[in-house]
């Protein structure tokens, strides 16, 4: 199949799914919403998201067969902190007639499958976090009850089996695919003046003269599977509170501190100018806990997680009709890292 018969196929899938009359009901404008890897359509009542058929080092949306595995592994991993957000796996189909026609989850599949979906219910923007934070909407009572459904997850979440030495190596290995992405896009870029080396730098020397502290960590057993995303626009402050959209292509990136997670979530509210909120859900989860945050561990995790953030804003550089925004979100990431990195 050649590139642009891909192209055309999945034009035709965006273009039905922009129309109305797709969605049951039929009424009402549907929203389309593009991302890095996928397409999120939004009608009334639901959010269906389309991955993108594309093949990266660290995920494979390239084929149907690999789509539909992935869709059904994030409504699974996703059920965990928001189960009665993730309906389930729709499909498109093409009918009898040769028509697309889309099947939501749990409906029949009376046509061949030429696309998997996944299927929530529309959340409200403004009960997202980091919607309520730029209109200073934040309720402390919303950030309790969400905070508390988090630490809940975090506190049940058993132990991953793995050695201190594998985790600390983990990490390295991330901080230098991070370091080699920055430098390449810096240099493709032209962006000369984003210097980044002498964050790696820190970032390094931290993993060899404090690496005890994440050691001690995984000997305590707070290494788990988690989230691998946790940022502010993925935290739903309704009733019933949810954390939406996890990573769900690499265990890996799953496997974390409960206080990298946080860290993370903390450093982007930061970015928006209200860090405070991070620092509730932390101490939320240090009583819920009974953990403890060392200041220097969290310095290096927020320090890691902005130095990641940037090699992203970078990477978006490539593909956007909007290439000063991510040169400028890059260097306020950079700062960032500069701020927090040990």
């Amino acid at each position: 199949m050649s590139p642009a018969t891909t192209e055309e196929r999945l034009a035709d899938k965006l273009a039905f799914l922009r129309r109305p009359q797709t969605y049951p009901g039929g009424r009402g404008d549907v929203e389309a919403r593009e991302t890095h890897m996928s397409w999120v359509f939004l009608d009334g009542r639901c959010a269906y998201k389309l991955k993108k058929p594309v093949c990266r080092p660290y995920l494979d949306y390239s084929c149907l067969r690999q789509r539909r595995l992935m869709c059904e592994r994030e409504v699974r991993l996703n059920r965990r902190l928001a189960d009665w957000v993730y309906v389930g796996v729709a499909a498109l189909v093409r009918d009898a007639a040769g028509n697309l026609a889309l099947r939501n989850a749990g409906e029949a599949l009376d046509g061949q499958v030429v696309e998997w979906l996944v299927q929530m219910r529309r959340l409200p923007d403004d009960l997202m976090l980091d919607h309520a934070i730029r209109h200073d909407a934040v309720r402390e009572a919303d950030a309790l009850r969400t905070a508390t459904h988090l630490a809940t997850f975090f506190a049940k979440a058993p132990g991953v089996a793995r050695t201190a030495d594998a985790h600390v190596r983990s990490l390295r290995r991330l901080l230098a695919e991070h370091a080699a992405a920055i430098d390449s896009a810096v240099a493709t870029a032209g962006l000369r003046s984003l210097h980044a080396g002498h964050v790696r730098d820190r970032l390094s020397r931290f993993l060899d003269t404090d690496r005890a502290l994440v050691e001690e960590r995984v000997a305590a057993g707070r290494v788990i599977e988690g989230h691998g995303d946790l940022r502010p626009e993925h935290v739903f402050l309704g009733e019933p509170p949810a954390i939406i959209d996890c990573i769900e292509f690499s265990r890996e990136l799953r496997i974390v501190d409960p206080l990298d997670e946080l860290a993370f979530l903390t450093m982007e509210c930061t970015l928006l100018g209200a860090g405070r909120w991070g620092e509730l859900f932390l101490q939320v989860y240090l009583q819920k806990s009974a953990d403890h945050a060392p200041q220097m561990l969290m310095q290096f995790y927020m320090g890691l997680r902005a130095f990641l953030r940037l090699r992203l804003a970078l990477g978006h550089l490539a593909d956007t009709q909007d290439p000063q925004h991510w040169a400028d979100r890059a260097r306020q990431y950079l700062a960032l890292a500069e701020r927090f990195a040990p």
